[in-house]
């Protein structure tokens, strides 16, 4: 890899030691101009794939038509019989096979088409060998045009054969992807044997080292399929970038009244009654992956909770919670047994989705304790949650309603925050998994005191860079708020090798985002480690 800083070093370097040193002066246009040009050149190798250094002198000369001394001794039909081998000193025998080495393809074309060029007055080719080989010095012979048609009429040398099948291949894969369509390596193969019999390159065989080259030099692996769309929502995504960006504008001006602690988002966020991880190391010549779970229904099934962020990067209390019940309600026995979190509210419902009565429930709970001395809110388009009714009789309250289908780049909690969330939950349940640990974290307080502990851990300031990055990323926060750790890098980076607490011998399994210790699960969870 060229790197540029280098090549300008070792220029400087000569120009101090090689040219002459004149006295230092005001930089004027032509020096400008020279610059310029010197930099387009750099940046036209560093940005190609191949390079070849050729040189060209070319001079001005009277009408090439008026060279007709010589005229007869070149035959327009042939290029083999103009310049007798031993009378010429200029032929050079060179290696038909080694031709690609010194000229490309379109250096090629270049020649043959000057040499052809006809004179429309004598009906008669205009340039005589003797001023091609004045034009283009590197052409030693004139029987080099003859072998340069062979080449232009194969479609050039298998380099560049080949690299027409790259282009061709990448392309495919390229407009294969903007449709969201799978690509496999077997299409990759059939794309490349394809462009090739067009090329007329028959042994090109699309092996393994070429596909594996192929990947590597365009960054493409495979990875699993994580959303489904129809061809509807494909062919309407231009409409709906649109309609994203024209939220995103008018959405802003609005914000300018507000301060950025004043601004909310909401949202709906299903999570299965038992998360697990979607990969996972094994033996690499594995033909089956198979995962364990404790129940294959609570995979399946799922409840929901209600995050509510600020502009300002802050996570709100309390984090409503609606369970999943067969009856639709929790009677007044469960309730007393429930696990009381002052960080969390709790409903339910026969899907563990939420109602219209559910979201006036979660409005009185947990938005109206919230709101500011003015207050905008930013939610998706979920038809009970966008009833102008539902908010009739809150002062200073403004609200506005994200474009349905672009929630996922322009809604900040679904643009990074939700699946940070989702990380500590899905690493809790992995650990116990893992470590055979007797607990079900599917059971009812089980949810309850586990998500009252991740959300404590997501409101700490440490993620507050974080959430303002979701709402930078998301269009509506102007500054980047520059570098961020995520939970990743700060509930999960570990120093040590054991619990924080005294006597306890076993592995961390959480670092605290309020006071960095770091815990076992048993010190986390079964003791509540709450901030």
């Amino acid at each position: 890899m060229i790197n540029a800083h280098n090549v300008l070093k070792v220029l400087s370097d000569l120009t101090i030691n090689k040219l002459p040193n004149n006295s230092s002066s005001s930089i004027n246009f032509d020096e400008e101009h020279i610059a310029f040009n010197l930099y387009q050149c750099l940046n036209s190798i560093l940005e190609s794939n191949c390079h070849i250094f050729a040189t060209e002198t070319t001079s001005d000369h009277d009408d090439e038509s008026d060279d007709y001394d010589l005229e007869e001794t070149l035959q327009p039909t042939s290029t083999d019989d103009y310049v007798d081998e031993m009378e010429d000193d200029d032929y050079k025998s060179i290696d038909e096979q080694n031709l690609h080495n010194y000229f490309s393809l379109d250096y090629m074309k270049r020649v043959v088409e000057c040499f052809d060029e006809i004179n429309p007055t004598t009906g008669k080719r205009r340039r005589k060998w003797k001023t091609i080989k004045h034009l283009f010095r590197r052409v030693p012979n004139p029987k080099c045009i003859a072998r340069f048609r062979k080449y232009i009429e194969a479609g050039g040398t298998r380099k560049e054969k080949m690299e027409n099948i790259d282009v061709y291949v990448y392309d495919q894969f390229e407009h294969a992807r903007h449709e969201y369509l799978s690509v496999h390596d077997i299409d990759l193969r059939r794309w490349g044997h394809q462009k090739a019999r067009e090329l007329n390159l028959h042994d090109f065989q699309a092996s393994g080292g070429w596909l594996w080259k192929f990947k590597y030099r365009h960054g493409i692996c495979s990875r699993r399929i994580t959303k489904l769309v129809t061809k509807k929502v494909v062919e309407n995504q231009e409409q709906i970038n649109k309609s994203a960006d024209d939220f995103v504008k008018a959405t802003n001006k609005i914000i300018q009244l507000y301060a950025p602690n004043q601004i909310f988002n909401t949202d709906q966020l299903g999570i299965e009654l038992e998360p697990h991880s979607d990969r996972t190391l094994t033996y690499s010549d594995e033909k089956s992956t198979w995962g364990s779970v404790r129940s294959l229904g609570a995979a399946t099934h799922s409840y929901t909770i209600q995050p509510t962020i600020t502009m300002d990067g802050c996570v709100l209390n309390p984090l409503y919670i609606c369970l999943k019940e067969p009856s639709g309600r929790i009677s007044e026995n469960l309730k007393k047994k429930l696990f009381k979190a002052k960080n969390i509210i709790v409903t339910c419902s026969k899907s563990g989705k939420l109602t219209s009565s559910l979201v006036t429930y979660w409005l009185d709970k947990c938005l109206v304790p919230n709101l500011r001395s003015r207050t905008l809110l930013l939610l998706d388009s979920l038809p009970h949650q966008v009833n102008p009714t539902i908010y009739e009789g809150l002062n200073n309250f403004d609200y506005r309603v994200i474009s349905p289908k672009t929630t996922a780049f322009i809604q900040p909690l679904d643009v990074y925050y939700n699946r940070q969330h989702k990380n500590i939950v899905r690493r809790m349940y992995d650990h116990v998994r893992l470590d055979g640990i007797d607990v079900n974290l599917s059971e009812r307080n089980n949810l309850i005191k586990l998500q009252s502990l991740v959300h404590s851990q997501m409101c700490s300031k440490l993620f507050q860079p974080m959430v303002k990055f979701a709402w930078f990323k998301s269009g509506f926060l102007k500054q980047d708020p520059g570098p961020f750790q995520n939970v990743k890098e700060i509930c999960f980076a570990f120093c040590t090798d054991t619990c924080h607490k005294r006597s306890c011998i076993k592995g961390p399994m959480i670092r605290c985002s309020w006071c960095q210790q770091e815990l076992c699960f048993t010190h986390f969870f079964f003791e509540y480690h709450y901030h």
